[in-house]
């Protein structure tokens, strides 16, 4: 079945957006949780010695396969890949009425909520900077301290990860200033600069380049985006063709893993 959009059709496409939509929403929610909860309750996890940095060297993907597999479910995952339409199969179980009623002993509890932590902050990191926390972290192992600043300014715990906190520890002998100073502003959070609005596009250009659209023409993706997903409004439509092409552009710079 030829696709639209690589591996996704222009439903599928809507599907996973309503997703991300819903996420996002949930997000929220787990924030407003966790201000309102008892600390001592938080503190539970913590007292374990939970530290999800260490899990940004791999995959998202990968960390979600062990997940699965972890729980018993490798059938369940194996299905789903075998299927006609591995795609659609993943979005029609994320579309059913499943039991999210998760019983959880205190020992498995901590390394659900690490997992819960690390999907949220990669996802957090695509909508940012077009790339995940665990693209952003091997970029920074790699030499790259923007990269590294990037990380920081989405989960300041990252900085517990073992590469960049080798990173930072060289930088300490070396009483490398300037690194300590960029750490410093990025430590406040993302830049205002960066424009909020354009977090779903962000995330679609990603999808795109994950599910195998490399190449797509200027008009073809302003269409995506702003006539069939709806997530960017410009009252120039020559100017947004051309501003959506220059994003997709730059996107393609950065990996997907």
């Amino acid at each position: 079945m030829m696709k639209e959009y690589g591996k996704l059709t222009r439903e599928q496409f809507q599907q996973l957006v309503r997703h991300f939509h819903g996420f996002r929403a949930q997000r929220i929610e787990l924030a407003k949780a966790v201000s309102e909860a008892n600390p001592e309750r938080i503190d539970i996890f913590f007292k374990s010695g939970l530290i999800w940095a260490a899990m940004y060297e791999f995959p998202l993907v990968e960390l979600l396969a062990r997940l699965i597999v972890g729980a018993g479910a490798g059938d369940w995952l194996h299905d789903l890949a075998k299927s006609g339409d591995p795609q659609q199969a993943i979005l029609d179980e994320m579309d059913s009425d499943l039991d999210t009623d998760i019983q959880l002993d205190d020992a498995a509890a901590p390394h659900f909520l690490a997992f819960i932590m690390v999907a949220e902050r990669n996802i957090a990191a695509i909508e940012r900077y077009h790339r995940s926390m665990h693209a952003l972290v091997s970029e920074a192992k790699a030499g790259d301290l923007d990269s590294l600043c990037k990380a920081v300014t989405i989960d300041r715990s990252v900085l517990a990860c073992p590469p960049i906190a080798a990173i930072i520890t060289r930088a300490q002998f070396m009483n490398d200033a300037e690194l300590f100073r960029k750490l410093g502003r990025a430590l406040q959070g993302p830049s205002k600069r960066i424009q909020k609005s354009l977090d779903d596009v962000r995330f679609v250009m990603f999808a795109l380049r994950d599910f195998g659209l490399t190449d797509i023409s200027d008009a073809k993706l302003k269409k995506l985006i702003v006539e069939e997903l709806r997530i960017y409004r410009h009252s120039d439509p020559q100017d947004a063709t051309k501003s959506l092409g220059k994003q997709f552009r730059e996107a393609k710079k950065y990996a997907t893993t």
